[in-house]
């Protein structure tokens, strides 16, 4: 079978007249700065069919500053599903996020048989820079071939982007049912999928498996 086991990309783009619009009112319209792009790396890699690495930087090359970053390695063999992320934003080049402080989070998602049929599932993401808890969940799920219930505890942050100094917390537990084949119905109206209320699961690997 034909398998990519690697997909690497490097692109910045170059604008031969200066741009005339300033994404916020405080920046300014330098000729030899605006018309250069981040210099955007992307990169996947597929280590046994198992493993998985997917990995994104943005560079400001006239400053020397990252501005934007994420990893994430996940493991995913049939019905055991785990993953863990790193993502990095600079606060000066997302003024529109309300961001006070650079913006480093750190988490995880799994979803691991217990037994036949049966599933613990879980997720925790922590702000490294604010040092506190965004969002963590727990919980258990029963899937059979004809439908499936998970039963959710969970606690976040009503607003985790702009990391601000004070956050309001909400816990919620939640029952779903979902009958295989029809629509989902309980405390959320989608499909099951690892993750959380604020950050749900999402597989960033663009290889051809």
């Amino acid at each position: 079978d034909n398998v990519e086991r690697l997909r690497l990309a490097l692109a910045q783009t170059y604008n031969f007249t200066s741009p005339r619009v300033r994404l916020f009112p405080n920046d300014t319209l330098d000729d030899n700065e605006s018309k250069r792009s981040f210099l955007t790396f992307e990169g996947d890699l597929n280590i046994d069919g198992h493993w998985f690495i997917h990995s994104e930087a943005q560079q400001d090359t006239r400053q020397q500053e990252l501005a934007a970053g994420n990893i994430t390695l996940e493991y995913d063999n049939h019905d055991k599903l785990a993953q863990i992320g790193f993502r990095h934003l600079n606060k000066k080049y997302f003024k529109d996020a309300g961001l006070r402080n650079d913006l480093n989070q750190l988490g995880g998602t799994f979803a691991w048989p217990l037994a036949r049929d049966w599933q613990l599932i879980g997720s925790y993401y922590r702000d490294i820079e604010l040092n506190r808890n965004i969002d963590s969940l727990i919980g258990l799920r029963y899937d059979s071939c004809c439908w499936a219930v998970s039963l959710v505890w969970e606690q976040y942050e009503e607003d985790n982007f702009s990391n601000t100094a004070q956050a309001e917390k909400e816990t919620m537990i939640g029952l779903q049912f979902e009958l295989k084949g029809l629509s989902s119905f309980g405390a959320g109206s989608s499909s099951f999928k690892p993750g959380t209320h604020l950050l749900p699961y999402y597989r960033p690997f663009n290889l051809n498996n």
